[in-house]
């Protein structure tokens, strides 16, 4: 039977709602008319029946946007739960971290699961971490984003002994991973190749890349791939800038720390592009750089990493080169939540280059 149109408009939508930013703003229904094609009654009746199952809410003014835990008094029914998925993370501000709550949480609504929450605080043992996942009514899955603190391989090995899939979200070291181990994350060898290779084409011959976190085996791909742009070029400089960053560290201040502590390099050596291993390092550095006396793209050009949402409004507005991180956060749900047959135990996220005005084109 050819499924009707106001199914193909509800299943849209559940996907819609499951991307990062859905509880802020989903398709109006104009939006949603013009990409089916059809009149508002499908629409309508695909929006009501969502809206009964607890996964998005109309409000006047606000909008279409999708649900999270605790956000309405207009829930579906209960139901008896399918399951359980652990998510164990930082207290820390990232916006990647808010996007995954929100993708999560979302998507538990949709199959029926329930979230776990773990966070993990500064100076924490993560020795309770594998009791507290053991101790998870039908526990089905397990996500685990450690930041920037390296799990013990012990840890690692614990989680083979489990029943269930364990994802290592977004991470940034390499391990030995069991069977039931699974590890996605942006491609970092890429990453600084892809940076390298277009500053490279807009003209950069002296080139700087600043390490404002703590050390991770991403580092050392990241390095492995600027070194290999760099040997498909003639002439090109290239500096790392970097110190011993603890793993709590506020990556935004050390930036600033870092380029002010290398400014007399920076500026003997006529570097003329900088590369920052996070983004609000090198938002923070547009601040740095202009009390300075350097102009941005002008005098240095620079390019964060990861492309949030603030990267539009900087002065100028900040290049970066991303993954496609909504993709990636689906499949890290999706494995968690029981649909791992033939997935890579090791996903890697190609990134690319996102245009804006913080990079200047030299001219020779």
């Amino acid at each position: 039977m050819a499924q009707l149109k106001y199914e193909m408009i509800k299943e849209w939508l559940q996907t819609e709602a499951r991307k990062p930013g859905a509880n802020k703003k989903m398709p109006t229904v104009r939006e949603i008319q013009r990409h089916f094609g059809v009149s508002q009654a499908p629409v309508s009746k695909a929006l009501q029946e969502l809206e009964s199952e607890g996964i998005i809410r109309r409000q006047q003014g606000a909008g279409i946007t999708a649900v999270i835990p605790g956000q309405t008094k207009h829930i579906a029914p209960k139901q008896k739960k399918s399951g359980t998925i652990f998510f164990a993370y930082p207290m820390y501000q990232s916006e990647i971290l808010w996007d995954m709550l929100l993708t999560f949480e979302q998507s538990a609504i949709q199959d029926n699961f329930q979230i776990a929450h773990f966070r993990l605080s500064k100076g924490e043992s993560l020795d309770g971490l594998i009791n507290s996942a053991s101790d998870c009514d039908d526990l089905k899955g397990i996500i685990v984003n450690s930041g920037s603190e390296r799990l013990p391989q012990e840890t690692v090995n614990a989680f083979g002994h489990m029943k269930v899939p364990v994802v290592l979200a977004d991470n940034q070291f390499k391990y030995n991973l069991p069977q039931n181990v699974f590890s996605l994350l942006p491609d970092s060898y890429y990453t600084g190749y892809a940076v390298t290779k277009y500053y490279i084409e807009k003209g950069h011959k002296k080139i700087g890349y600043v390490r404002n976190e703590p050390y991770s085996d991403n580092d050392e791909a990241y390095r492995k791939g600027v070194k290999a742009a760099i040997k498909e070029a003639d002439g090109i400089e290239y500096y790392f800038f970097t110190k011993s960053i603890k793993s709590w560290a506020n990556a935004a201040e050390e930036a600033q720390n870092l380029v002010m502590d290398n400014l007399d390099v920076i500026r003997k050596e006529h570097i003329t592009a900088m590369a920052f291993c996070s983004t609000s390092g090198s938002f923070a550095a547009l601040q740095t750089f202009a009390e300075q006396g350097f102009r941005i793209p002008e005098d240095i050009s620079v390019i964060g990493s990861a492309d949030y949402w603030y990267n539009r409004f900087a002065t100028p507005a900040l290049t970066s080169a991303s993954c496609n991180y909504v993709q990636m956060l689906q499949d890290i749900y999706s494995i968690a939540s029981g649909d791992f047959k033939d997935f890579p135990q090791t996903k890697l996220y190609k990134v690319k280059v996102i245009e804006r005005k913080s990079v200047k084109h030299i001219i020779e």
